[in-house]
C-alpha cells in the first residue's frame, strides 16, 4: 500500500507524456493523411488521456492513507472515467483490428469504399453507446470511495481453503463454496478409510516423492488439486488367441494357398520351365514345330484372339549388333518441335514483372490480386527449390496488352503484405 503513490506517480508521468506525444503526431504530423486508422488511434489516445488526468487524485488518496478529501462529485467522476476508459479502450482496439483486417483481405474495396467519415461515425457511436450504458454511480455514504468498495468485494469473494481431518478410520473433508445468489455455504463429506492390498507397482508409485507445487504436501492425494473417484475396471472383450486367429485369416499368403502360381511353358505343370523334366524331349520338338509354322515361341503362347499389330523391326537388329540411331527405322525423318506455344494465343507483349513480394506469397494470391484487371493466361512465381517459399518476384501474362497496362497502373506502388509492390513491363528473354 505504501508503494502505490510512487507507482501511480510514475504511471502518470509516462502515460501523460506518451499520450500527448501520440496526439501531437496524429493531429499535426498526420494532418494531410487523415485516414481511418489515424481517426481510431486518436480516439484511443483521448480515452487514455482522460483517465490519466485522474491519477493525481489517487496519488493524494493513498498518500493520506486512504482518506478521500475531494468530495462526492469528484469521486463519481473518478469512477465514471475509470469504467469508461476500460470499455472504450477495448472497443477502439477492436475497431482498429477490424479496420486492418479488412484492409489486408479486401484492399481494393477498402481503398474505394472505406473513408475517414466512416471511422468518425463509428467513434461517435462508441462514445455515445458506452456513455449511456455506464452503470449507476450513485454515491453511498457508508463507503467513502470506489477503492474501498473494490477491496471489500474482494474480501467477500475469498473462500477458506479446504480442511481435512482424520479420526481413526473416518476422514472428514470440509469445503466452502458460493451459490448463484452469492451466499457462502459449507460442504462436509465423510469417508471411511479401508485398507486394501495393492500390487507392487502401485505401492512403488505411492512411495514416489512429490514435486512441483505439491512437494511439501502430506502423503496421499490433495483434495485441492486431486479428485478421488471410484475404481475403473477394464473388461477385455477379446483374448490373445482370437487376435492371432484374426491375423492368420487376414494373411494374404494364406489366400494364395491352393492356387497355381507358377506354370511351366512346356508341360503346363506347377513348376519353373528350367526345372521341367521334359525340357530335353518336348522343348526341341516345340521349337521345330514353331519354325515349320513360321511362329516364334512368344507368338505361340499368345491367345488366338489377341492379334495386335507390332511395329516393324529393322533388318539390322536381327544380327544382334549395335545399330546407330541414324541407320535405324525413321532415322532420316525430321523430328517435330517439342516446345509448345506457352501463351496460348495471348499477346506476346502483355507480360508484366512483379517484384518486392513477400516469402509467403502464393499463385492464388497473385490470381486474386490481378484478376480484376483482365483475363490472365499464365502466372509464374519464382520459388526456392529447398524451402518452397517465394523468391520475391513473379511474371504475369495477360491475354490483352490493355489489361496488363491497367494492372501496372493500379498495382504499382500498392501496399501488399507490409511491402510496397513494384510492377513493370517484363523484358524479352535473350533466348
Amino acid at each position: 500500500m505504501a508503494l502505490l503513490p510512487s507507482v501511480y506517480g510514475i504511471e502518470f508521468i509516462v502515460a501523460l507524456a506518451g499520450n500527448l506525444f501520440a496526439l501531437w503526431l496524429l493531429v499535426v504530423r498526420e494532418r494531410r493523411n487523415w485516414h481511418t486508422g489515424v481517426v481510431l488511434s486518436c480516439n484511443l489516445a483521448i480515452s487514455d488521456l482522460l483517465y490519466v488526468l485522474t491519477l493525481p487524485l489517487l496519488i493524494v488518496y493513498y498518500s493520506l492513507e486512504k482518506n478521500w478529501i475531494f468530495g462526492d462529485a469528484v469521486c463519481k467522476i473518478e469512477r465514471f472515467l475509470f469504467t469508461c476508459n476500460l470499455y472504450v479502450s477495448i472497443f477502439f482496439i477492436m475497431a482498429i483490428s477490424v479496420n486492418r483486417c479488412v484492409a489486408l483481405v479486401w484492399p481494393f474495396f477498402t481503398r474505394s469504399h472505406v473513408k475517414p467519415a466512416h471511422a468518425k461515425a463509428v467513434s461517435v457511436i462508441i462514445w455515445i453507446t458506452l456513455a449511456e450504458r455506464m452503470p449507476s454511480i450513485e454515491y453511498d455514504d457508508s463507503k467513502p470511495s470506489w477503492a474501498d468498495q473494490v477491496e471489500e468485494e474482494g474480501d467477500e469473494g475469498t473462500l477458506p481453503s479446504p480442511k481435512e481431518t482424520i479420526k481413526g478410520n473416518i476422514k472428514t473433508i470440509t469445503e466452502y463454496k458460493i451459490d448463484d445468489d452469492g451466499k457462502k455455504f459449507k460442504i462436509v463429506r465423510t469417508f471411511k478409510i479401508e485398507t486394501r492390498k495393492a500390487s507392487k507397482a502401485v505401492a512403488r508409485r505411492k512411495n514416489w516423492k512429490k514435486f512441483g507445487n505439491s512437494e511439501f504436501d502430506a502423503p496421499g492425494p490433495n483434495v485441492a488439486t486431486t479428485t478421488v473417484s471410484d475404481d475403473v475396471f477394464m473388461t477385455f472383450i477379446s483374448s490373445k488367441e482370437d487376435l492371432n486367429a484374426q491375423d492368420q485369416d487376414e494373411d494374404p499368403m494364406n489366400k494364395l494357398k491352393g492356387q497355381k502360381i507358377v506354370s511351366c511353358r512346356i508341360c503346363k505343370g506347377d513348376h519353373w520351365t528350367t526345372r521341367c523334366p521334359y525340357k530335353d524331349t518336348l522343348g526341341p520338338m516345340q521349337k521345330e514345330l514353331a519354325e515349320q509354322l513360321g511362329l516364334s515361341t512368344a507368338d505361340k503362347e499368345k491367345p488366338a484372339g489377341s492379334a495386335e499389330p507390332e511395329p516393324a523391326q529393322p533388318a539390322q537388329s536381327k544380327t544382334g549388333k549395335y545399330v546407330p540411331p541414324s541407320l535405324r527405322d525413321g532415322g532420316t525423318r525430321r523430328g517435330e518441335s517439342m516446345q509448345p506455344n506457352r501463351r496460348g494465343g495471348s499477346d506476346d507483349n502483355a507480360t508484366i514483372r512483379v517484384t518486392n513480394l513477400s516469402e509467403d506469397t502464393r499463385e492464388t494470391d497473385l490470381q486474386e490480386l490481378f484478376r480484376p484487371f483482365g483475363s490472365i493466361s499464365r502466372i509464374y512465381l519464382a520459388k526456392d527449390k529447398n524451402t518452397g517459399q517465394s523468391k520475391g518476384f513473379a511474371f504475369i501474362s495477360f491475354h490483352r496488352r490493355e489489361d496488363a497496362a491497367r494492372a501496372i497502373a493500379g498495382v504499382s506502388g500498392f501496399g501488399y503484405d507490409h511491402l510496397i509492390l513494384n510492377v513493370e513491363w517484363a523484358k524479352p528473354s535473350n533466348n
